[in-house]
């Protein structure tokens, strides 16, 4: 099995390597209109060649051969813009600059390639000891919600390098502002919306691949409660300020409680522990990442993370869960119980997070501020809430 993995595995980790940049070139050159057509068609054409690989191949070996030819075309492209554009020749390298750059990106790319496996560890091993049948109700539950992933992409993309500028200044104060800013945008979207799908799993899962995969609906309620892990933004800092070591360790700990918690948990709990196990390794991996950006930026556990603004949105979100509840009980067609269940919720949530300004505002301005390049030290974007402005000592471990 590794045999087969092993060729395929190493040039995407090159290639990975070697293209890393191309993510963040536009937003570099503030170009925003560039970005979200790069931001687009990269997904559209990694999903397609993933989609393509599984369906000729079907094995993860394909797969794996899949990323790592994209990887692979996203480095040449990366290397005909540059010299189409910047004219960059070989002779003009910096031997230190490159050394720091794969000193930086060795580890991030290694970490990317044990990511990819770790995301897919508990279908690797739901195809070994279950049916087929099985594999095709778990891959239905892993369809997630596609609108929270696309906030998520195209976000982090603008923030990050923002976050590695601060990080190469030493401004950690500026950093833990655009972290947490970048949070309550997140929490602003994830968590109304992950409770509206917990409520109206069935509906949703039913409509979309009909009464055959009711089955679904259990594990799929347990992985989009990975999305209240992935809203942290937990990467954020470690790979601002540096330290990729310990993303790929991180990394390495998320696949190994994924392997060992499914096997126990797909032998015993069918899909539903495969998504519990994978819902395990996420949260692994996010705890491990957000307690080192606490240790990076030197926090005390009150200003660690936007507290308050997370729990006010978390309890106005829960207070008017009952409304798509008490909707899908009734005898509805189930596009019925969406739309009313979901139109009316998202309503009631909308015009309570713009009474008591959740977040509504400072998300407008961080996003017109990002866009604009006018994120600086200090409070281009502070919202004045008490705690979650003050100062923030400089990291003891920035240099490391």
């Amino acid at each position: 099995m590794f045999s087969s993995v092993a060729l395929p595995m190493s040039l995407l980790l090159l290639f990975t390597v070697a293209s890393a940049i191309l993510d963040y070139i536009f937003i570099l050159e503030r170009r925003s209109r560039s970005l979200f057509a790069f931001v687009v068609g990269n997904d559209l054409a990694r999903g397609a060649m993933i989609a393509l690989a599984a369906y000729a191949g079907g094995t993860a070996a394909s797969i794996i051969w899949a990323l790592a030819a994209f990887a692979g075309l996203r480095a040449v492209a990366l290397c005909v813009y540059l010299l189409t554009k910047y004219g960059l020749r070989m002779r003009n390298w910096n031997r230190q600059y490159f050394w720091r750059y794969v000193h930086y990106t060795l580890p991030l790319g290694a970490a990317a390639t044990i990511g990819v496996v770790s995301r897919r560890i508990d279908r690797l091993m739901l195809s070994a000891l279950l049916t087929a049948s099985s594999y095709a109700v778990y891959s239905v539950a892993a369809v997630g919600i596609p609108m929270i992933d696309l906030l998520y992409t195209s976000l982090g993309h603008v923030v990050f390098p923002r976050v590695s500028e601060h990080g190469l200044k030493g401004e950690c104060n500026a950093a833990r502002e655009l972290w947490h800013k970048t949070i309550e945008a997140y929490a602003l979207i994830t968590i109304p919306f992950v409770i509206l799908f917990e409520a109206l799993a069935g509906p949703i899962i039913q409509l979309l691949f009909t009464k055959a995969y009711a089955s679904s609906v259990a594990p799929y309620r347990v992985l989009i409660l990975t999305f209240l892990v992935r809203m942290l933004s937990y990467g954020t800092i470690p790979r601002g300020f540096g330290h990729t070591r310990f993303v790929f360790v991180s990394n390495l700990a998320s696949l190994g409680c994924g392997a060992a918690l499914g096997y126990w948990l797909i032998s015993r709990y069918d899909v539903v522990g495969a998504a519990w196990a994978a819902f395990a390794a996420v949260s692994v991996n996010g705890l491990l990442q957000i307690y080192k950006a606490k240790s990076i930026l030197g926090l005390s556990v009150r200003q660690w993370l936007p507290w308050r603004r997370m729990a006010s949105i978390a309890v106005v979100s829960l207070a008017v869960s009952p409304i798509p509840l008490l909707i899908s009980t009734l005898n509805l067609h189930k596009l019925a119980v969406i739309a009313v269940g979901g139109g009316a919720y998202l309503a009631v949530i909308a015009a309570l997070f713009m009474k008591f300004d959740l977040g509504t505002r400072g998300v407008r301005a961080l996003l017109g501020d990002l866009m604009r390049g006018r994120i600086r030290k200090g409070n281009a974007i502070a919202d004045g809430n008490g705690s979650e402005g003050e100062e923030v000592p400089r990291s003891k471990e920035q240099g490391e």
